[in-house]
């Protein structure tokens, strides 16, 4: 292949505009500045949401403290209480295998994601063995922007990490997905179930085909306004 390791980003970057796929990861152009708040925003509260009971040692805990706060109120706090696993590097490869990321060579590496939390939300004892048997799953994308309403929601990226999880664990039946949205106390989530694996797996490998015999045109949209690549797009007929 000739543009992996593909995540969601980079899937989705594609699918909305193929000439700002170019510009990003083929050429590596030089984007316009942005404002970094956001960024800044998230990756705090991110470590906040990762480092409890402890305390994060992001230098903008202070700032954005108030937040967390907010959200220790709220019914999503109980989340941080189960036993769970947090911001897990996660890789396939080109033979749909399951690793970490770092066990997967860049040549053979499929697909790459970092997943901001998940548990096992309801677990069985195997009757023959002290193995036990997971059933079902939770896996939570922590959101720190404005809240979108359900009619508006891109599962594309959890879903894509549930078909991670169905693959390595084999006796996962549902996963629940849900994006959480930490300033608002709201989510939206909804169930994959492993009957849809085929399915996901089938549209997951299309558009990565579709990636790997672009021709890279532009897509216009109004969201060309606030394209970082606009200068050079303007210039690129």
């Amino acid at each position: 292949m000739k543009f992996n390791p593909y995540s969601f980003s980079k899937i989705d970057t594609h699918e909305s505009c193929p000439r700002k796929f170019k510009y990003n990861y083929i050429d590596k152009l030089p984007r316009e500045d942005t404002d970094k708040t956001a960024l800044y925003k998230g990756t705090c509260i991110h470590s906040m949401l990762e480092s409890y009971p402890n305390k994060s040692e992001n230098k903008l805990v202070s700032k954005y403290q108030y937040i967390f706060d907010n959200f220790m109120k709220s019914k999503y706090f109980s989340l941080l209480k189960l036993p769970r696993k947090v911001e897990e590097s996660i890789s396939l490869s080109n033979l749909l295998e399951t690793s970490t990321s770092s066990k997967t060579s860049k040549s053979s590496k499929l697909f790459k994601g970092y997943i901001d939390y998940y548990t096992v939300i309801e677990s069985s004892k195997n009757s023959e063995s002290s193995e036990t048997s997971e059933t079902k799953m939770l896996i939570v994308d922590w959101k720190t922007g404005k809240y979108k309403l359900p009619e508006y929601q891109d599962y594309t990226q959890l879903i894509y990490y549930s078909m991670y999880m169905f693959l390595k664990y084999k006796k996962v039946k549902r996963i629940k997905i849900m994006y959480v949205y930490v300033e608002h106390n709201k989510d939206n989530s909804m169930i994959i179930k492993r009957e849809n694996l085929q399915n996901i797996i089938k549209s997951f490998l299309a558009k990565i085909n579709k990636v790997e015999n672009s021709k890279f045109e532009k897509n216009k949209t109004r969201l060309c306004d606030w394209c970082p690549y606009q200068e050079y797009c303007s210039s690129d007929d």
